[in-house]
């Protein structure tokens, strides 16, 4: 990630660029961080700390009605992120039907299976192994149905373009719909001894404990996305304000499932990192009396002092988690404000300062201009 950064962002005609602005009394500031981002913990995280652990299951029960429609059950309620998109993308994809043909519904906690939830950059892989695991109990179903109707074997019948058809032979094919069917509606068809239904419940876990090492350490989660981003900014010494010119990002997390929420999951942590680093603050006064407590004071960050960053996607697959995908759901939230510090230390570094506190707010800026000044 960083080899690519320093490529996309050209890194050395960036510093000939502050030199030059230097030399126009301007103050240029360029920063780099790199940053590992755990995801998806599981049972060492409370090994660790002398904790049972309880496995961070998650779980999920698809069904397929009689018209061929797919309901997935899940037990999580959306936070914005889109698992639920990514639930009916990956059942789309693997039973080969329209994403708007498939609902998702949140249970509640009595009805639901065992669901952990989101936290710890972890939905996003755990219900892709979920839903996979329990795709696949449904793929094993309606194949052994078909082959019962089609009058072949199981091994004949594959599950090709959302149709159940004998390997070789498309013309000898059912939909899903006309297997589902028989499935609900009559026994009589079955293979002998399975029951009636058309649905499959799995949970996904993290694979079991690992034992603990001499040192008290494990591997307390499962995989580890990485990034590496650059900015540039400019410091007006006049007002204090910082103003962000250039911001380029590289990101690896695995199998990219869904680009479009990622690149939203990337850019919404990029806004969050910069009101982290610029402007959000909760202030009091010596009296203990909150002095941000509406939104003119505590200042969130708007398009003006996001930028809209250079993002570069790369994919190194996990070896240990469902389909390849890595946890990333707070990875640049973690990596925003060390870069943009490092980058203000930068254009600070000319007058002998550093700033040591967040955010760096154009008052706290100010006022370490300010001493400096006096001195």
């Amino acid at each position: 990630t960083l080899d690519a950064v320093l490529r996309r962002a050209d890194y050395p005609a960036l510093r000939r660029q502050q030199a030059a602005a230097r030399q126009q009394g301007r103050h240029i500031g360029i920063g780099i961080a790199n940053t590992v981002e755990p995801g998806v913990f599981d049972w060492n995280a409370y090994a660790i700390v002398g904790m049972p652990g309880i496995g961070v299951a998650e779980g999920i029960t698809i069904a397929i009605d009689v018209f061929g429609k797919i309901t997935a059950r899940v037990g999580f309620t959306s936070e914005g992120q889109g698992q639920y998109t990514l639930v009916a993308q990956l059942l789309a994809d693997y039973f080969a039907t329209d994403p708007e043909e498939i609902t998702v519904i949140a249970l509640d906690t009595l009805s639901a299976p065992p669901a952990f939830g989101p936290g710890g950059s972890r939905l996003g892989v755990a219900i892709t192994g979920a839903t996979m695991s329990a795709a696949d109990k449904l793929r094993q179903k309606l194949i052994a149905i078909a082959a019962r109707l089609l009058q072949s074997s199981p091994e004949m019948v594959e599950l090709l373009d959302g149709r159940l058809q004998l390997v070789g032979m498309p013309d000898a094919s059912m939909s899903l719909a006309e297997v589902a069917a028989v499935a609900l509606s009559r026994s009589d068809l079955l293979p002998p001894g399975m029951e009636l239904g058309m649905e499959a419940t799995s949970v996904w876990t993290a694979k079991g404990r690992e034992p603990i090492d001499e040192q008290g350490r494990a591997r307390s989660y499962l995989t580890a996305a990485n990034a590496c981003h650059l900015v540039m900014i400019e410091l007006d010494i006049a007002t204090a304000k910082v103003e962000i010119l250039k911001y380029v990002v590289a990101d690896d997390c695995g199998t990219r499932l869904n680009p479009a929420t990622l690149e939203g999951l990337l850019q919404g942590g990029i806004a969050q990192g910069v009101a982290a680093a610029l402007l959000e603050e909760y202030p009091y006064n010596e009296t203990g009396q909150p002095l941000a407590s509406t939104f003119m004071d505590y200042l969130l960050p708007t398009i003006h002092e996001v930028p809209m960053s250079e993002k570069i996607a790369l994919e190194t697959p996990s070896p240990v988690s469902p389909l390849g995908a890595k946890g990333c759901g707070e990875g640049a939230i973690h990596i925003t404000p060390a870069t943009i510090m490092c980058a203000i230390n930068d254009a600070l570094h000319p007058l002998g300062l550093r700033a040591r506190e967040v955010p760096a707010s154009p008052n706290r800026l100010w006022k370490l201009l300010q001493g400096n000044a006096r001195a």
